[in-house]
């Protein structure tokens, strides 16, 4: 039986990311079981007593990690994955690898077969990995005395981390069992460089926006007190190089070198019969049409590619249209989705540290509306995306004109429009996060994957508990509707974001007035949705 677990996060059963499939093969030696879990279901995961080594991906929720790290005892856990950093200051594991590897891994997972117990001395040589430091030395101390990162170490390179290219792609899943899979199942996924030098990505060019980390800035970017000065000095450097904070980079110090590289990732995947690629990246376009055209010329072109840029990425140039339709052009399918969109607010773009506005974010959305079907259906862009309508600076007057966008530029963005969809903050170490922290709506510590915060307006506290408690009622109502399956899950999109919408009007004309008559607001748009789709029927 294995003793070193890989455990990967992962919503269905599907290939592993490239980051574990790649550093399974290099731990094929140790014989490590992998596994892939869901999000919810790492009780199911069945470690035995005697493991010696659980690399934990950091993308679980923090409460089921946290309830997973008691569970094993006493087998020591690490954290792999972006934004270890943050995790490991919430979960008391022994150690984490801050940023991907595959070298210092193997090390650490021999060290943990081989050796009786692995002391901080040998942990200490090893590239990058934090270590939780106990006072006195007692194991059995629950408050560290202090976290150090004893060896910062340089990034890898590109080529060390992905040569030599086998992916490891049978991976067991634990977790339920869908009874139609998604199509990320047959889709595997590129490990595309966050960096290329000389190319500057949309992250590094707001860099210098990010507050206590570019030297212009006054302020220090605040690093828990806990950390030593050497690990505190170590992660500010990083920081100023990752400024998502995820800390999981991947640098290509050519153009030359990186197109290199993913062509071999494409060639070696096709070789394995997988042309369908997921590019996992916010601004693949740097690239994107190189490495298209490349593999056009050797003939092995991909059966389906598909992205997911930032809404900046994609605004990146007026010609983004032709870059996406040249795009299609050198493979069967493409697809545009999961684009995160922020609110339709020009104060909260700038709060957020967008330098588009509220007009560039409806282009955006116009452009993937019109590029949806193109050459003969082969593109798919207005589908599956995300929406971040809520967050610390909105008002319900800016709620009410970034809906109003949406009616009127983005409907295919109705269904993301729920009480629910919020700013995601998943470190308090990225730029998000610090400006969050700076408006003094961040609250301590993680929640689920990301970390919670506060309105600035109190009058969206009330609007949220409203908008909560209607939404019962709301779907009650549609399901009264002699409707059939898909009119059904229409109105109930359209229903929901009425009701958002004129709730937000009411609250922002009078918020007492509209916590005794919100019921009024409710039975008016069950009323229209109910007109509505009649005349649809008719």
């Amino acid at each position: 039986m294995s003793r070193v677990f890989l455990i990967e996060c992962a919503e269905s059963r599907r290939f592993p990311s490239l980051p574990w499939s790649l550093l399974a093969s290099s731990l094929a030696e140790v014989e490590p079981a992998r596994l892939q879990v869901h999000p919810y279901a790492l009780a199911e995961a069945g470690v035995p007593s005697d493991a010696r080594l659980v690399l934990l991906d950091t993308r679980f929720p923090v409460r089921e990690s946290l309830k997973f790290v008691e569970s094993v005892v006493p087998a020591t856990v690490v954290l792999y994955g972006p934004y270890a950093l943050d995790r490991f200051e919430s979960i008391p594991v022994r150690a984490a690898m801050i940023g991907p590897s595959r070298s210092g891994l193997v090390e650490l997972a021999k060290l943990a077969i081989h050796a009786e117990s692995a002391t901080d001395a040998d942990l200490a040589s090893i590239p990058r990995l934090s270590l939780r430091n106990r006072p006195g030395g007692d194991p059995n101390e629950d408050e560290p005395a202090s976290w150090s990162i004893p060896s910062p170490g340089p990034w890898p390179s590109m080529e060390d981390l992905l040569l030599p290219f086998q992916p490891s792609l049978e991976w067991e899943y634990c977790g339920p069992r869908r009874r139609l899979e998604d199509a990320d199942t047959r889709r595997v996924s590129l490990w595309w460089p966050t960096r290329v030098e000389g190319a500057p990505s949309i992250e590094e060019r707001d860099a210098a926006r990010l507050p206590g980390v570019d030297d212009a800035t006054p302020a220090q970017m605040e690093i828990d007190p806990r950390w030593e000065p050497s690990a505190r000095d170590a992660i500010r450097a990083w920081l100023r190089a990752d400024p998502n904070g995820a800390l999981f980079p991947l640098h290509a110090v050519s153009r030359d070198q990186a197109l290199s590289l993913l062509v071999e990732q494409a060639r070696a995947f096709g070789r394995l019969g997988h042309r369908a690629f997921r590019i996992v990246s916010s601004d693949p376009s740097v690239l994107l049409a190189s490495w298209l055209g490349m593999l056009s010329k050797l003939d092995e072109a991909p059966s389906e590619v598909v992205l997911s840029p930032s809404v900046a990425a994609l605004r990146r140039t007026d010609g983004m249209r032709q870059e996406l339709l040249g795009a299609a052009h050198h493979c069967a399918r493409l697809v545009v989705d999961r684009v995160p969109f922020p609110s339709f607010d020009d104060r909260s773009l700038r709060m957020r540290g967008y330098r588009e506005t509220h007009w560039d974010v409806r282009w955006v959305a116009r452009l993937l509306a019109e590029v949806d079907g193109s050459f003969g259906g082969k593109v798919r862009s207005r589908l599956g995306h995300r929406l971040e309508l809520l967050d610390p600076w909105t008002t319900p007057r800016e709620l009410v004109d970034s809906l109003a966008a949406v009616e009127e530029d983005a409907p295919f963005l109705k269904g993301q429009c729920h009480p629910s969809s919020f700013l995601t903050v998943p470190s308090r170490y990225s730029a998000i996060g610090q400006r969050v922290a700076e408006a003094a709506s961040l609250r301590s510590g993680p929640s689920e994957s990301g970390w919670d915060w506060g309105f600035q307006d109190p009058r969206m506290g009330t609007y949220l508990a409203l908008a909560q408690q209607g939404l019962g009622p709301l779907l009650e109502g549609i399901g009264r509707l002699r409707l059939a399956a898909a009119g059904r899950e229409r109105a109930i999109v359209e229903a929901r974001f009425r009701w958002i919408r004129q709730l937000a009007e009411c609250v922002d004309s009078d918020v007492e007035s509209a916590a005794s008559s919100w019921g009024k607001v409710l039975a008016g748009v069950t009323r229209e949705v109910a007109i509505d789709m009649k005349r649809e029927t008719d």
